[in-house]
């Protein structure tokens, strides 16, 4: 046994060194040089201050000693090193991200800003087609020169109360109804509203960022945004049906009923259920603490313009309706830091802990919801 793992030392260190002088030599011959970057500028320098005892800084594959390049210029230093100067556009980085609060908005941005953001007034609705399917109907919305967005509706004549359901990043329409047979973090929550006679309405969102950005970037090219025509369409739901409605939205479903909430203006809707989906985006996208994978990357590249202004705070306080804002206890206190935040429209906000400690929908914050217990009203 002793042997084995001495043997198996022996093989490790050799492989290494062999690696290792294979980068040194193809750094120093410069062989292959744009297909070998990596190994040539990190394991050639790197031998190099092993073999040499050297002491300095590696930079694309040069030492550098006290921020001195020597390898080029004889009578001149540049490049990186411990103590070089600060390059003017760090500082200027520096000053624009300074006002990253959560509570920070510029005064100048107003709701027209916001409308012409999402384009929603060159958003045009052509048509509507339903038809029915063995559990619920299924509705294509034609957009002016785009093509066609879906909803599905679960429907009772005798429900006078209605539910826009919209569903996170990586699920469907169908998984927040509760009729797919494969359930997900969204907990089937479409059946919470059914059992409380609500006729639910659920529209596809984007399942990802990845095709949600490709699509957008066609979007954009008609002067409008995604986000504008699932407002544009949510509206015209509300418009022809009657009876009060709810809109809820869990995760990026929530980000979408934000917009909503500030773009769509009708006194049918009675509350909008934000389901942790409030975060300080700001400070997000300045410090790139959100994933650069399909997920996350989408609602931050395309929306920069507007929070580089303003925050989700600005969508709170501006918002046409009352607000119920779930999440976890501790990030609901750490994102409000127990400040009294105010509708300007004298609306309210209210703020509910959630028991779970994972990403999902909770089905007793629901029921609360709808049975209109008492919650706190924004530390107000």
């Amino acid at each position: 046994m002793v042997r084995i793992i001495f043997n198996s030392k022996i093989i490790i260190i050799s492989a290494t060194s062999i690696f290792l002088f294979i980068g040194y030599f193809l750094g120093i011959k410069g062989i292959f040089k744009d297909e070998i970057n990596e190994i040539r500028y990190f394991y050639g320098c790197k031998y190099d201050q092993i073999l040499n005892k050297k002491e300095g800084v590696c930079y694309f594959g040069n030492i550098l000693e006290n921020g001195c390049h020597k390898n080029y210029y004889e009578n001149s230093c540049y490049g990186y090193s411990f103590n070089y100067e600060i390059p003017n556009e760090i500082n200027i980085l520096k000053n624009l991200s300074t006002n990253r609060s959560f509570f920070y908005n510029d005064i100048n941005f107003k709701r027209k800003d916001l409308i012409e953001a999402i384009g929603l007034n060159n958003v045009e609705i052509n048509k509507t087609e339903c038809k029915k399917l063995i559990q619920i109907s299924e509705c294509l919305t034609s957009i002016n020169s785009i093509g066609q967005f879906r909803y599905f509706e679960k429907s009772n004549e005798s429900n006078k109360k209605n539910v826009i359901l919209l569903h996170g990043m990586g699920s469907s329409a169908k998984k927040i109804l509760g009729i797919s047979k494969y359930p997900d973090y969204h907990l089937n929550i479409g059946k919470v509203f059914e059992k409380n006679n609500y006729n639910l309405f659920a529209l596809d969102l984007i399942y990802d960022g990845i095709n949600g950005s490709k699509l957008n970037e066609q979007i954009l090219q008609k002067n409008m945004h995604i986000y504008g025509i699932f407002s544009k369409i949510v509206c015209s739901i509300i418009n022809k049906n009657d009876g009060n409605f709810i809109i809820y939205g869990l995760s990026h479903g929530g980000e979408v009923a934000k917009f909503i909430s500030n773009s769509c203006r009708s006194n049918k809707i009675s509350k909008v259920i934000l389901d942790e989906s409030i975060t300080n985006k700001r400070h997000e996208i300045w410090e790139r603490k959100f994933r650069n994978d399909a997920h996350e990357t989408y609602k931050y590249n395309f929306l920069k313009p507007i929070y580089n202004r303003v925050s989700d705070l600005w969508f709170l306080e501006n918002a046409f309706y009352n607000l119920y804002i779930t999440g976890q206890k501790k990030h609901l206190e750490k994102l409000f830091e127990n400040k009294c935040i105010k509708n300007n429209n004298k609306k309210d906000i209210f703020l509910i802990n959630k028991n779970l400690e994972f990403h999902a929908a909770e089905i007793d914050t629901v029921n609360s919801i709808l049975n209109k217990e008492n919650f706190n009203n924004n530390n107000c």
